[in-house]
């Protein structure tokens, strides 16, 4: 990226609900710390808000979609707050569905052809993952193989609707994602400390493995409400993207 800032990083963090159907997100304003820090040091013009409904959360994405991001490279936004499969939690008990927010960022012009990048942080269902006993001898060596290349094509004059989009989420669907009161989450925690120590060396893409790495590598101890016992508990981040080129800040 070469723009002298590189675009908007916006951080929403949804901490406290209407009802007690969910919990407050203790911890959570660590990660805001953290994230807003990186951020800024990546040369983004930080945005934070905090629990908004899910109008204002709406509202929020359609009025960046309608600013001019001419001058930016990319865009970013951190989302945080509890979740279910393919929707956020909104600070009213409203759930918002993760489609409506790249649906609005697809129709900004001047995004057109540059990356959008949406982190989230969020439970994607209620099952935990105790994981699965691993033993080094069941690897097996895989060979790699070519995709043959048709033949060069004529500049496109068109972009797809959905390309140049990155969503990386905070587990996989159906599942839980952790927390610690004083930490913050683990997801947040460890994609900041992998830029920070990686963004001089790799693009965003391996970034993001090694994020999933570290995140698969921590443990919670969690009380099994069938067995009535403790158990530890595995999370792995999950990145589907349509990026057409390597993402470097």
């Amino acid at each position: 990226m070469t723009a002298p800032l590189r675009g908007i990083a916006l951080i929403i963090n949804i901490a406290s609900f209407a009802s007690d159907q969910w919990q407050s997100r203790i911890g959570s304003d660590k990660d805001v710390r953290d994230a807003k820090k990186l951020f800024t040091g990546l040369a983004f013009t930080v945005r934070t808000l905090e629990n908004l409904s899910k109008t204002e959360l709406l509202n929020e994405v359609h009025a960046i979609s309608k600013e001019d991001h001419s001058a930016y490279n990319c865009f970013v936004l951190l989302l945080m707050s509890h979740g279910k499969s393919g929707v956020v939690v909104c600070s009213d008990d409203e759930t918002l569905p993760i489609q409506s927010i790249l649906d609005e960022l697809a129709n900004c012009h001047t995004l057109l052809g540059k990356p959008k990048l949406l982190f989230i942080q969020a439970c994607r269902g209620e099952l935990e993952d105790v994981g699965v006993p691993f033993r080094a001898s069941n690897l097996v060596s895989q060979a790699e193989v070519d995709s043959p290349i048709g033949k060069e094509r004529e500049p496109e004059t068109r972009v797809p609707t959905y390309a140049d989009f990155l969503v990386a989420s905070s587990t996989v669907d159906d599942y839980v994602s952790y927390r610690r009161d004083v930490d913050g989450s683990y997801y947040v925690r460890c994609l900041v400390e992998v830029f920070q120590e990686r963004v001089s060396y790799d693009h965003l893409n391996d970034m993001l493995t090694i994020v999933n790495n570290s995140v698969s590598n921590m443990e919670a101890l969690r009380q099994s409400t069938i067995e009535n016992e403790y158990r530890l508990c595995k999370q792995i981040p999950e990145v589907r993207h349509t990026l057409r080129k390597k993402v470097r800040f």
